[in-house]
Parts: C-alpha cells; structure tokens; sequence
C-alpha cells in the first residue's frame, strides 16, 4: 500500500473542498457552543448561589460574571472556532472567485484578440462564417443542450426559448424584452449619471420586462459588465434582428442565445 501517495490524494481533496469543510465544522461548531452553554447553565447558578451565601447579599453584575464565567469557557472556545471556521470559508471562496474572474477575463481577452485578427486576416465575412459555425457547434454540446431543455414549457404568445451562456441559464422571454432592457441600461449610462452596468443590473432589468424564469445573479455578474465609452450595451444579433441561434426544441422551435457584442472585464468596472 502506498502510503504517500494515499496520503497525498487525501491532503488533496481536502484542499478541494476546504470551503465545505469549514462550513460545515463552522454550524457543527455553533450547534456543539449552544449545547454547551445551556449545559453550564445549571453550573453557573450553583456558582452565583454559592457567592452569594458567601456575601450574604444579593450580587451585582459585575460579581455575578466574575462568580459565574468559567463554566461558559468551552461553548465561547467553540463558538470563537466555529466563527474563525465560517470566516475562513469566505475567505477561501472570495479567492476561488478572484481567481476565477482573472482566468475569465484573461481567456475573454485572448478570444476577443483571436476575433479581431481573424477579421483581419480573414476579412469580416468569413470571420462571421467562422463564428456562426462554432456557436452551432457548441449548440450540440450536452452540458448546452441538458441546460436548455430542462426549461419548462409555458403557453406565452410572443416567447421565445432563450439561453444565457454567462450564467448557464435558459430562460423564455421576446426580442423586445431584450431591446427594451438595453435601451434602459443605455439610458442609465448616458443620461443617468451611472458610471458602469453590470449583469447584475441587466438581469433585473430584464427580470423587470418579464422574462421567465427570472435571472438569478451569479458569483461574477457584478464584475462585468459596460460602461459609456466601450459603446454602452448592444445584444449581439443575427440579419435578422435576432439572437444567434442556439439549437432547437423537439417540435423545432429555435432557442436563441443571449450575447452581447461588448462588455468590459473588472479592471474597467469600479
């Protein structure tokens, strides 16, 4: 058996998990001080009492904690622990995510110059052929596909299946829902005074418009986003002032992907 080799694959999927595990110590900790403080509850009146005889007076609250604070030392360890546990959780989570946005932004940054030296070499139509036939292919991928039609079907005249890659969500909603959502961020960052939108602000704009299901936020909605000198917002349509399609329904309803021409990474939001 080998033993550095087991042990090295246990070290690593703790660190793997760490967040995980930390929380779970973190509320396994709370539940463990609350027990034992309402175990030394009975210890600590036996002490105030015994003080009091002593005294032969009725204590003030200064002498009541001095008489009666020790039986309490295990549940404030534990509750301490247990919150240094929970705050270690965050920690290694904010980091994760850090990490992840860089990578993200990185990749986004290298696609968008592979794109522009494509049209170059290329010329504009045959970079847009190249485009439209990775977004089809990546239409027919399983993780694309499970997600889009795990969307419920809904009777709504005038919605379309829709799917945004950003956040791994389908979604039903119209072509109008999504003009009228970037004409309101557009306004925002022009005539609002706002400096930046982020997808966090079109997701509840377009969950304002009615889309359904609506838009949850995501651990990186908040750090892309546009702002007003890369050109505001402007949804990424095909000739036909739709959304690149994205795959199919059964009956042969299109399912149409949300994108966005532009969007600036976290070093030009806030």
């Amino acid at each position: 058996m080998n033993w550095p080799k087991m042990f090295n694959g246990f070290c690593s999927v703790v660190n793997r998990h760490s967040p995980e595990i930390l929380t779970g110590l973190g509320v396994a900790g709370f539940v463990t001080a609350m027990v034992l403080a309402v175990k030394a509850t009975p210890k600590d009146r036996e002490l105030i009492i015994h003080a009091e005889d002593e005294k032969e007076d009725t204590l003030t609250l200064k002498e009541t904690v001095k008489a009666a604070w020790k039986p309490y030392i295990p549940a404030v360890v534990t509750a301490v622990a247990s919150a240094g546990c929970v705050i270690g959780a965050a920690k290694i989570n904010n980091k994760r995510n850090a990490e992840l946005a860089t990578a993200y932004a990185i990749s986004q940054a290298m696609v968008k110059r592979y794109q522009e030296k494509t049209a170059e070499i290329a010329g504009e139509e045959k970079a847009k052929e190249i485009d439209t036939a990775v977004r089809e292919e990546t239409a027919k991928s399983p993780a694309v596909q499970a997600s889009v039609n795990s969307l419920p079907s809904i009777n709504k005249a005038g919605l379309l299946p829709f799917y945004d890659p950003f956040s791994n969500t389908p979604f039903y909603a119209s072509p109008n829902m999504l003009k009228n959502a970037e004409v309101e961020i557009n306004r925002r960052l022009y005539t609002g005074g706002e400096p930046y939108a982020t997808y966090d602000d079109m997701y509840d704009e377009l969950n304002e418009q009615g889309v359904y299901p609506p838009l949850k936020h995501t651990c990186m909605s908040s750090d892309y986003g546009w702002t007003p000198d890369n050109g505001g917002v402007e949804f990424d349509l095909d000739p036909d002032g739709l959304p690149f399609e994205q795959g199919h329904w059964d009956d042969g309803t299109p399912c149409y992907v949300m994108s966005f021409k532009r969007y600036r990474s976290p070093e030009y939001i806030r």
